[in-house]
């Protein structure tokens, strides 16, 4: 690791002795997250209605973004 990576993360991993612990972010609580979440499929019906699509790989990041937080999900 180089030593700016070190500088920016630290040496040692969480549980290793660091004396670091693991602090979940809780991305669900968001207020974006939680406007995409409940907005999305809105969002990409009336895409479609209008003979519209997004990008694949933003209709991914936006998939990607709802599942982030969801402990089911991985």
């Amino acid at each position: 690791m180089s030593v700016r990576l070190q500088a920016a993360f630290g040496r040692g991993r969480a549980g290793s002795g660091s004396g670091r612990t693991y602090a979940r972010r809780d991305p669900e609580r968001s207020v974006l997250h939680r406007v995409v979440q409940n907005h999305v499929d809105a969002f990409r019906s009336e895409l479609e209605r209008r003979g519209r699509a997004l990008p694949g790989f933003v209709q991914r990041e936006l998939d990607r973004f709802v599942k982030c937080g969801d402990l089911r999900a991985g």
